[in-house]
């Protein structure tokens, strides 16, 4: 028996790892091969179909509301089931569907294919899905673990915009998917294989802890959060009657639903206000290398500082970077344009981190699957309609820069929403 402990103790630590590492895939998944591919493809499959940005757009959209749909049915799944059977299924159908849509000659036949993704894979390839397995294997260790594993919505929105530009620009959209769908199986069916249920199902703690742990003082305190957190966790019943639940819906359904409408529309705004494609898709790849970088100052932060405070800053980066992105783009200033992206980048980098730690925070690891399935139908649908009405600005002004100024709008109302919190009863300090 004494032999085993050193075996166990090397499962507890790099379990909770192996989810962290997956979950990075399953972010940038979600980001590279959804929003910021078909930001790529939006003007080319446009332009040889003769479809409209917000028929295409109204698509995606489509696809979002099924994801909307589901989640309340994936969260107690994740609780029961865990992340890696719902992962095997989103990344064999996802890349099934981005390989038939190199063949689509008709609008239906692409809404029909969105639908299927929003049913049977968006909603399994990373959100909730990672977000929620993470969280359960991390409490103290929570803030930089959600950071680490949300560091691929970073990589995606660094690599994605100019991989996926010179891919089509070498071989068209319809190769471009082929290739696409390709290269999504070679990531995601292998990090679908490394996820793990709670720590709890192997007889462990979170944050790579063993129950012996809890005599040794070094370890105490954060044996002590972690049952705090299993012990104050609310059910989905509770949860909904709770303000704070409403607070996070409303703040961060907005600020993703703005996050997803400019990243799906960001390339076609700036190559279409004096820049050219390569030149749209270089600077927002700086997004991914200031998010990315941003990911250390937002693992360090989150524990130690106000949580409605860091939030609050997030906000105000992300509506910073796209007020500066009106501004680059009247002036058609490639300089300014990199510090837009690179500011907006660093508030895009906190949204997945902060969001995720307050709800691990305000209602525990327990049920919380079931808690943010909870809340995936207003948030989601918000992500839906956020591309939406932009493409319908676009269409009836033949211009962004109304919703985009709109957007700046967007960000400083979820401020003032997170402002309006209370504070969470299983922190010290929120």
């Amino acid at each position: 028996m004494l032999l085993m402990q050193p075996v166990t103790r090397i499962r507890t630590i790099y379990f909770g790892w192996w989810v962290v590492l997956g979950a990075a895939a399953g972010h940038f998944a979600s980001v590279a091969f959804v929003s910021v591919l078909y930001a790529v493809m939006l003007r080319p499959m446009t332009e040889e179909l003769g479809w409209t940005f917000a028929q295409l757009t109204a698509a995606n959209s489509a696809a979002a509301i099924t994801v909307a749909l589901t989640g309340p049915l994936v969260g107690p799944l994740i609780d029961s089931r865990g992340a890696r059977p719902l992962m095997v299924v989103g990344a064999v159908s996802y890349g099934a569907v981005l390989l038939v849509t190199s063949q689509v000659t008709m609008l239906w036949q692409f809404v029909a294919l969105q639908l299927i993704a929003g049913v049977l894979a968006r909603p399994l390839i990373g959100g909730i899905v990672v977000n929620v397995a993470v969280s359960k294997w991390f409490v103290a260790r929570r803030g930089w673990a959600i950071s680490i594993a949300s560091s691929g919505f970073s990589f995606g929105t660094m690599l994605m915009p100019v991989v996926a530009t010179s891919v089509v620009g070498a071989v068209g959209w319809r190769d471009g998917f082929v290739v696409m769908a390709v290269l999504f199986w070679v990531l995601m069916i292998p990090a679908a294989l490394l996820m793990r249920n709670a720590p709890e199902d192997y007889g462990l703690l979170p944050d790579g802890r063993r129950a012996t742990d809890v005599t040794d003082s070094r370890h105490a305190a954060e044996i002590a959060q972690s049952q705090r957190d299993f012990d104050g966790s609310l059910t989905r019943a509770e949860a909904v009657r709770t303000r704070a639940f409403w607070h996070l819906v409303v703040a961060f359904g907005v600020f993703v639903a703005t996050n997803i409408a400019l990243l799906f529309h960001g390339i076609a705004f700036v190559s279409g206000s004096g820049f050219t494609a390569e030149q749209a898709g270089l600077a927002m790849g700086f997004t991914g290398v200031s998010g990315l970088a941003s990911k250390f100052a937002w693992g360090w932060l989150l524990g130690r500082g106000s949580i409605r405070v860091l939030a609050l800053i997030a906000f105000a980066l992300a509506g910073g970077g796209t007020l500066l992105l009106l501004a680059a783009t009247a002036a058609a200033s490639m300089p300014v344009l990199v510090v837009a992206f690179v500011l907006w980048g660093c508030g895009f980098g906190g949204v997945t981190p902060v969001s995720e730690y307050m709800w691990g925070a305000y209602f525990g690891r327990r049920h919380l699957g079931a808690v943010r399935g909870a809340a995936v139908p207003a948030q989601v649908g918000a992500t839906a309609l956020g591309p939406l009405l932009v493409a319908l600005a676009f269409d009836a002004a033949g211009s962004y820069r109304m919703a985009f100024a709109g957007m700046v709008a967007v960000y400083a109302l979820g401020a003032l929403v997170v402002a309006g919190m209370p504070a969470s009863p299983l922190l010290k300090r929120s």
